[in-house]
Order: C-alpha cells, then structure tokens, then sequence
C-alpha cells in the first residue's frame, strides 16, 4: 500500500492549507515516522486504523489476508502431521503383515496394468485370456469350519476374490464365460459338505455364457448360469476344468490376487504420505 493510501487513512486527523495536508505537530512527527516505514509496516497500520474507523470484524471470508487465516494453516498443518504420522504405521504394519505371494499362475502367461490382470495361453488351436480386476474384491476369508467358532483362533484373513472372464477364441469366433468366486453366503454349513456325487463344492460358479464372432455387440445373446440346465452346466465346468480352469487354478487366482492387491495398497499408502508431505 503506498503513502497516499495511509495519508488517506488519517486524513480525519489533518486540515487543508494551500492544497496541502496539514496536522497539527503531534500528528505531523507521526505522519513522518510513518514516512520511514517499509510498506509492510505501512500495510498494516493502515489496516488497523481502517478496522477502527469502520468497524470492520475480520472473519474467515475476510479478504484482507488477517492473522486469522495463519490459524486455519496452523490446524492445517496439525492434521497433515497427524496423518503422516499414521500412514507411517499403517504402512510399517502392512509389510510386517505382507505374506510371500506367487507371482505367476501354472500355465498361463500373467500381465498386470494397474488393478487390471490378464492371464493368457494358447493350446489345441484356442487362444485363453482370462480378465479380471482387484479393485472392490477384498473381504474377509471365511473360516472352514462353520461350527463352534473358537474364539481363541486368530480372525479371518482378507482375501482378494476378483470376478473374472474367460475368452476362448477359435478363429473368429469367441466362447465367453463370466465367473465368480463362491460367496461366504453361499458357503453355509450344508453348502460346505460335499454334493451327492462326492464332489466337492466348487470355488467359483459360472454367472453368464455368451458365444460371437467378431467383437462383443450389446445385441449379443447371453445366457444365465444359474437357470440353465443343471447337466449342461455340470458340462461346461467340466468344458473349463479341461483347460485348467479348475478348483486349483481358483485357489492360485486367489493368493495371486490377494498378494498383488496387497501390494497396490501398500503402493497407494506411500504415494498418499509422499503427497502429504
């Protein structure tokens, strides 16, 4: 703020004479002190005799850049330390807690991008891809053994449970099933026994089937595993077990899935502290 802008302030305090500003000697040594100051100085004696003047209250939409808005950045920069201070932990934690993980699947040839994973081979004139992705697929492992839970036990682990697709291409044509694993829901005590046959429960069920040519339009016919014929289902599992799609393949997707959303996490944690700091 320049002179003339204080000399403005004060100008109350003074009377004309000969087009000049004129006050009486006290306010005249005043006026001159004032002269030397650095415009820092000038700024905010100005500012608060126009405060006391006006009877402005300065508040948090004050434009004015008062003393208050060091505050607001002194809560700030509590709470931003108070957050690195537990991203620290959790991130110190989560490692201490991070288990060795596979880091290919038997079989097939895996590629990572993000949160997105994509499992490919190709054998007897088919090319396989399996798609999925991690993210929204962690919740709690559910314990085997449904009765008598003991509490001494340590809690479920989390588990990284993805819905995934398989492409199988011949030629032009593509034969597509959405998958899913088995729920902890679908898992009761009478689920988790084996079926009539002696088969075990599978891990994963059969959601959709589709089959195209070319690419994938919305016009394109699907059908709903869970209503079609119980013996042609049994088939098509039998259809994708046969090219390793199995219950040990489900089992491998899991841990592989599990220890690479671990991983993302953990990833997440430092690029957040490293964007706080």
């Amino acid at each position: 703020m320049s002179v003339s802008r204080f000399s403005a302030a004060i100008r109350p305090m003074t009377k004309m004479v000969g087009g000049l500003f004129i006050a009486p000697t006290p306010a005249a040594s005043a006026l001159a002190t004032a002269r030397q100051m650095s415009n820092r100085s000038l700024f905010t004696v100005s500012s608060q005799l126009i405060g006391q003047r006006s009877g402005v209250k300065h508040d948090l939409n004050c434009g004015c850049g008062c003393r208050r808005m060091g505050s607001l950045r002194q809560a700030s920069t509590k709470s931003d330390q108070e957050l690195k201070e537990f991203l620290n932990q959790e991130i110190q934690m989560e490692k201490q807690q991070a288990k060795p993980r596979i880091e290919n699947i038997a079989g097939f040839s895996v590629q990572t991008d993000g949160a997105n994973i994509t499992l490919t081979r190709s054998a007897n004139g088919e090319d396989i891809t399996i798609k999925l992705n991690v993210n929204h697929a962690v919740d709690a492992d559910e314990p085997e053994d449904f009765g008598n839970p003991n509490p001494n036990e340590p809690s479920a682990e989390m588990a990284c449970k993805p819905d995934f697709c398989v492409e199988i291409k011949k030629g032009d044509t593509t034969l597509a099933f959405n998958c899913s694993f088995t729920s902890p829901e679908m898992m009761s005590p009478q689920a988790s026994q084996e079926s009539p046959d002696g088969a075990p429960n599978d891990l994963f069920h059969i959601g959709e089937i589709t089959l195209y040519k070319g690419e994938w339009q919305e016009s394109t016919y699907i059908a709903a595993g869970d209503v079609m014929d119980g013996y042609l289902y049994d088939l098509l599992m039998n259809f994708l077990e046969e090219r390793g799609i199995d219950q040990e393949f489900a089992k491998n997707l899991i841990d592989f899935s599990t220890g690479y959303e671990h991983k993302l996490y953990i990833s997440w944690l430092e690029e957040l502290k490293r964007f706080i700091s």
